[in-house]
């Protein structure tokens, strides 16, 4: 009876819930078998569904072949002294079936407008202009290697932006690896 009366005194004074691990997980893997990228309770996603409709929110939970998420719907205000202040207007939730998940937003990187050849691109375009622009206000002839040079730089990017995939499509090459815990 006193070991009754210590546990049900222990569990009023410390009626925590405590789980090691509350959800699955989810592994995105190449078919070689090298990860990608993981996804558990907490963690950010990014993904097309099959309906066509894209998703971003924070996982909730993951069970049962569903992952639970929410989409937060966040609104820019303007305050009264003229500032601006955002403010989250609704928090709804979402299930999503993982096997209807077409494709997954590679998460961002600090320089990927290097690496889609946006920069290129750019710059190539820019740096022609300019040149035909001064040849033309200065009557001077224009230099076609100069051309040529900001041809081969726009190429170059419109080249790396055709490589660059800025998102995992499942199918051929990736899938999921579904992990119940």
């Amino acid at each position: 009876m006193k070991a009754f009366i210590a546990i049900l005194l222990l569990s009023i004074f410390f009626g925590e819930t405590v789980s090691g691990q509350s959800s699955d997980v989810l592994v995105l893997k190449r078919r070689d078998g090298r990860r990608m990228a993981s996804y558990m309770q907490g963690s950010g996603i990014s993904f097309l569904e099959r309906s066509g409709a894209r998703f971003s929110g924070r996982i909730v939970r993951i069970d049962q072949d569903t992952i639970r998420f929410e989409i937060y719907d966040i609104r820019r205000m303007t305050t009264m002294t003229g500032g601006v202040l955002f403010d989250t207007v609704a928090r709804m939730p979402v299930r999503v079936d993982y096997r209807d998940i077409v494709s997954v937003v590679k998460p961002s990187r600090s320089f990927g407008f290097i690496s889609n050849g946006r920069l290129l691109k750019w710059s190539g375009i820019g740096f022609g202009t300019l040149h035909l622009l001064n040849a033309a206000i200065s009557k001077e002839p224009v230099l076609f290697p100069q051309i040529a040079a900001a041809g081969a730089v726009t190429t170059t990017g419109y080249l790396l932006g055709f490589l660059y995939k800025d998102s995992y499509v499942l199918g051929r090459k990736y899938q999921w690896q579904y992990l119940d815990l």
